[in-house]
């Protein structure tokens, strides 16, 4: 409580401040006018990081993200108002400036040609955009928009990022997951959606899972290497930005198809997306409305090799594994935007996105456990194991993520001061219920080792084994585990911008306020099932064995996952029947469940000046 009331009280002595200062200075601000609107192309495409200035008065700005600007404290009277961006030509438009009032200019730029060159901007039009944007940030930052994102088959966000420098990926089957920046790990970096943090569905880390969110719900990528001071101080290797859509300048209808083949699962994906966005009541009121859907049947071929070091330095293998995963995931993805201005001084909107990703997941993996030193007669315990879950999730180990982002907010300008505000809720959320286990092992069994490749080991049995399940093996374990995780977060926000000097060098006071209530629970459930009848439960899972050997597996031929108890007889196990199995609580698993809170409130003062100016 007492770091919100000093919140509070910054804030308000700061507008005591700004207060006096508007005071004394009550005529001459009634006297001064504004200029306002919007830099968009021929096609009615936003155009951010727009350059705008007037000559005479030594004044400017760029357009934000969206493609507004305001030109606010002008002196009335008539003057030329010149606006340029990279790859289009100038724009000169004498503009008159009223008394006290607000003149709405928008302005629309045509592409540039040289001589008789032809300038094929359709290319080239995103990449423009994003370097005005960045020219006109006062960070490191790099920006990718949504028609540079379009022209890669990128499913998720995560995807779209790997192709920024400065940034590297971490994958999970396949698809980027967690994005790093500057080499620091995924943890020491923030994601956020228009400007808010998006709370972590990940048990013990803040890590966001970037491949939730599909490539089509975004208008631009923002990755800022260096955070300025009206960002959250919590990213030591940078902060990323997801702006979604905002609505257009004029009526948008978009719709978007595609497929794909994936050679393991051996099945169709498909790719689906819908825009609307238009304006309404003298294009006062703006809506724009996204939907994006992807089903991706897919699957990969795994091998995974554990080395150790001996005392003398002799590296053996420890562990061998050979992995077959089939994998489905399934997005839903659904955003809106509106936007209000109410005057041309005073504008109000709401975003919110909702994103949703279902990943069911079969494993069969094949383990060669304690391999000992021996480099002719290695002897080590086979493990088969198949990974599952229950009728109602395909059989399959289903794992639910959820995140939402809403947000109410207003821009106004009041006098001198620019105020912008805004209040979100967000949340995220992950759920495994009924991940399913059965493992049966094999001991001591002898191999025979290929270490001539020490990429791609090898590892042949020398008799008894058959690289199949058999009634020869015993069961190891059957196991049912749940896991549920939520993050909620409550955000307060408000900034204010006065200038303090005008001219070619002028100088303006940025300074405002946040305040974030986080959340966090985690809640984890094991369980352990004893056949009660062991020979009646082994001779009728012998009769449910499946072969995962395949031709083409990709780590090599040569490789054989082997045959493994079916995810469907595991999945209909009637684990809960006390008459057939007996029921024990894993205890350790409930330790790492957890109830955290986290409050924190904070202030800023940035004081932004221009030394010079090079050229405009």
């Amino acid at each position: 409580m007492k770091r919100v009331i000093r919140l509070v009280s910054f804030i308000l002595l700061f507008s005591s401040a700004t207060g006096s200062i508007l005071a004394e200075q009550k005529v001459v601000i009634n006297k001064q006018g504004t200029v306002r609107g919007r830099i968009v192309d021929g096609s009615k495409q936003i155009l951010p990081g727009a350059s705008i200035y007037i000559d005479k008065l030594h004044t400017g700005v760029t357009s934000d993200i969206n493609g507004f600007y305001t030109l606010p404290n002008l002196d009335p009277g008539t003057y030329t108002l010149k606006v340029s961006y990279v790859g289009y030509d100038p724009v000169l438009i004498n503009i008159t400036i009223p008394e006290g009032k607000t003149l709405e200019k928008d302005v629309v730029m045509k592409e540039g040609v040289e001589l008789q060159e032809v300038v094929i901007g359709g290319a080239l039009q995103g990449q423009n955009r994003a370097i005005n944007a960045q020219k006109s940030n006062l960070g490191i930052t790099n920006i990718v928009s949504a028609d540079q994102v379009g022209k890669f088959p990128d499913s998720n966000i995560g995807d779209a990022l790997k192709r920024i420098s400065g940034i590297n990926v971490q994958y999970d089957q396949g698809e980027a997951r967690f994005g790093q920046v500057r080499g620091t790990s995924a943890d020491l970096s923030s994601v956020t959606i228009n400007g808010n943090r998006v709370p972590s569905a990940e048990g013990d880390t803040r890590n966001v899972q970037l491949d939730l969110i599909p490539a089509d719900m975004v208008q631009t990528i923002e990755v800022n290497k260096v955070i300025t001071p009206d960002m959250d101080a919590d990213a030591i290797g940078g902060s990323i930005n997801l702006v979604t859509k905002n609505s257009p300048y004029k009526r948008l209808i978009s719709a978007t198809a595609g497929s794909g083949w994936n050679k393991v699962s051996e099945k169709a994906q498909t790719n689906l997306g819908f825009t609307y966005g238009d304006k309404f009541f003298n294009d006062k009121l703006g809506l724009i409305v996204s939907a994006s859907y992807q089903y991706a049947p897919s699957g990969s071929d795994n091998t995974e090799f554990e080395w150790k070091q001996t005392d003398a330095g002799e590296l053996y293998l420890k562990n061998y594994e050979i992995r077959q995963y089939y994998v489905t995931r399934e997005r839903q993805s659904y955003s809106a935007a509106l936007n209000w201005d109410i005057t041309s001084n005073h504008k109000l909107f709401f975003k919110g996105i909702f994103n949703n990703r279902n990943d069911w997941e079969n494993r069969y993996r094949t383990t060669l456990k304690d391999l000992n030193k021996e480099s002719v007669n290695n002897t080590a315990d086979v493990r088969i194991q198949t990974k599952g879950g229950t009728p109602d999730n395909k059989n399959a180990r289903l794992e639910q993520q959820r995140t939402m982002d809403f947000t109410l907010g207003g821009e106004h300008l009041l006098g001198k001061v620019s105020v912008d505000w805004n209040v979100s809720y967000a949340k995220a959320s992950e759920e495994r219920p009924n991940e399913r286990y059965i493992d049966y092992v094999l001991k001591k069994q002898k191999f025979t080792p290929d270490l001539s490749d020490l990429r791609k080991p090898y590892y042949s049995p020398q008799s008894g084994y058959s690289m199949t399940l058999d009634n020869t093996f015993s069961l190891k374990e059957v196991t049912e585990e749940q896991e549920d995780i939520q993050e909620k977060d409550f955000k307060l926000n408000l900034n204010l911008e006065l200038p303090l000097r005008k001219g070619e060098f002028g100088n303006k006071l940025k300074f405002g306020g946040k305040l974030v209530a986080k959340s966090k629970d985690k809640e984890k459930d094991h369980y352990g099932y004893e056949p009660l009848n062991e020979d009646g439960f082994d001779s009728s899972s012998f009769t449910n064995i499946v072969s995962q050997n395949r031709d083409g597996f990709m780590p090599g031929d040569k490789y054989k996952a082997g045959s493994f108890i079916s995810k469907d007889y595991l999945g209909n196990l009637d684990l809960n029947n006390s008459s057939l199995f007996k029921k024990t609580q894993n205890l350790d698993e409930i330790a790492v469940g957890f109830n955290a809170k986290e409050t924190v409130t904070a202030g800023y003062l940035r004081l932004i000046k221009t030394w010079a100016r090079n050229g405009r």
